[in-house]
């Protein structure tokens, strides 16, 4: 719900027979009385509520790996962040909805904006573009920050071919969270499509700083620099996905079609 939303996360104990789930509207249930969860006794048993969610914070501070959640992609230079922002692929305000000790929406209270984030996606599964437009606007009109409708809405656009909203849209995802692999990705989709290579390159190769084993910017590098004549550039990023995932064959027969242009 954090990442793709900007709601909160749920974190839950079992101790017993009773389950605790840690929330801005905590719940505690006796799962052999109650194993639908109906019945939340956290006010009847408060104690033993506020005591399992010690436990819970404690067992998160002793097993959470600190260095691993703080260390983040690699660090960028100065001008590759001024290229960056320039571009669109990280966000003027660096205010994240993942900084610790902001207050955010319990997932309980969104179910309805949930389904109706599903039913827009369903409508563009359908390619009912217009509709799934308009679902999409209305749970933004009801909450702005869920970047999983931000990033519809811009897939939406792109679809349409409407690039340059398209971006505006990935790019207001950025605004709440930075480092939203999906948006970074839109704006670079959205940049190759438009035929901005020189642009489209910065973003995918920022994914790959991000994440090095998704083979997804390396395909759409490999595209782009084989359009652009740059054939051993684009072998060598196709080499690097098939290498993560030698059973793709879009990789081999991208690859195998770069060999032919070189002879």
């Amino acid at each position: 719900p954090r990442y793709h939303y900007g709601w909160s996360e749920l974190k839950s104990l079992r101790k017993g027979q009773y389950k605790f789930i840690d929330a801005p509207k905590p719940e505690l249930y006796d799962i052999l009385e109650d194993p639908g969860e109906l019945n939340n006794l956290v006010n009847k048993k408060a104690a033993l509520g506020h005591e399992m969610k010690r436990e819970l914070e404690a067992l998160i501070d002793r097993y959470s790996a600190e260095g691993i959640e703080e260390a983040g992609p690699k660090k960028i230079d100065n001008d590759s962040l001024v290229k960056l922002q320039a571009l669109g692929y990280i966000g003027s305000s660096r205010a994240s909805s993942k900084q610790k000790g902001e207050k955010l929406a319990d997932p309980k209270d969104r179910i309805e904006l949930y389904n109706e984030i599903k039913v827009a996606q369903f409508l563009v599964t359908e390619e009912k573009m217009d509709q799934a437009e308009k679902k999409i606007k209305d749970v933004l009109n009801k909450d702005p920050s869920v970047l999983e409708a931000r990033y519809i809405l811009g897939n939406i656009y792109s679809k349409q071919k409407k690039y340059d909203e398209a971006i505006e849209e990935f790019k207001k995802a950025l605004e709440v969270d930075p480092e939203y692999y999906e948006s970074i990705f839109g704006i670079a989709l959205a940049y190759k499509k438009s035929g901005k290579y020189d642009e489209a390159i910065v973003g995918f190769k920022r994914l790959i700083d991000i994440d090095p084993k998704d083979t997804k910017p390396l395909l759409h590098l490999g595209d782009i620099y084989e359009e652009q004549g740059e054939l051993d550039e684009a072998m060598r990023y196709l080499k690097s996905a098939v290498t993560i995932d030698p059973e793709a064959p879009v990789f081999h027969n991208n690859l195998g079609a770069v060999y032919l242009k070189k002879k």
